[in-house]
């Protein structure tokens, strides 16, 4: 019961995402973000890690991508891969070693590799661009060119909750029509849409949020480098707010 949101800010090159990764209380704590490396490409990305699965949802990359996975609870459960499912976050490790979306996308569109995951989103930000998803329901792969924000996954009702947290959103926005990382970060530390569990920063007495992500990509044209920040905090939204573990990338990129 994930949500995340983003703006991207052109003009300044500059795109902020915000992630609230809803899990079980009695899951353990994942291990905060850090610059960590893919084994095979070697590309450097931060990524929290969650200890059970060793995956996680979201990582950025020094080539410019996000990924960011949700799980889809509405699509048909593979009962058939028992235990044997991998984890859907070792996917997200997986795709980001990669250094172009093209990678991203020949990986996912052979359906062979996905057999082995249940059913998930994965939301792709290319640079300082709109999002593309991929949508696979246990079945077949469906591609989203744009994705409305914000994408949510939901045990519930999910079309319902989708709107009604749009509608926070939606409320969030200046006068320009943009999301500022303040106005995003009080949407995703929210108790609203009320009642739970339909709210951003969710509550429930065995599940809910516990951590926000947030992602900020920069793309420094006089120098030809790009910078990628991510801010972590841990635990629940509507108890604690506790200061960010903040980690940097940087590298250059041809213009």
């Amino acid at each position: 019961m994930c949500t995340l949101s983003w703006q991207v800010m052109p003009e300044s090159n500059q795109l902020y995402l915000f992630f609230n990764r809803d899990e079980l209380f009695s899951r353990p704590e994942a291990e905060p973000p850090k610059v960590r490396q893919d084994d095979v490409n070697l590309a450097r990305y931060l990524a929290p890690v969650d200890p059970q699965g060793g995956g996680t949802w979201i990582a950025a990359n020094e080539h410019g991508l996000v990924i960011c996975l949700l799980n889809d609870y509405q699509g048909k459960s593979m009962n058939h891969l028992s235990d044997k499912a991998k984890s859907r976050g070792l996917l997200v490790r997986k795709l980001a070693g990669f250094d172009s979306a093209e990678k991203v996308e020949s990986y996912l569109t052979d359906e062979r590799r996905l057999k082995v995951f249940q059913p998930f989103n994965v939301v792709l930000f290319n640079g300082v661009a709109e999002p593309v998803m991929w949508h696979w329901n246990g079945e077949e792969l469906r591609y989203e060119e744009k994705p409305e924000l914000p994408v949510v996954s939901s045990g519930f009702d999910q079309s319902r909750v989708r709107r009604r947290r749009a509608e926070v959103f939606s409320r969030a926005r200046n006068a320009d029509g943009r999301l500022t990382p303040e106005a995003m970060l009080r949407a995703h530390r929210s108790a609203e849409p009320k009642p739970q569990p339909e709210s951003i920063a969710m509550q429930l007495d065995d599940k809910g949020t516990v951590s926000i992500t947030q992602v900020e990509v920069l793309m420094h044209k006089n120098t030809d480098s790009l910078e990628i920040n991510m801010r972590y905090w841990p635990g629940k939204p509507l108890e604690v707010k506790p200061e960010p573990f903040v980690v940097t990338i940087e590298a250059p990129f041809e213009s």
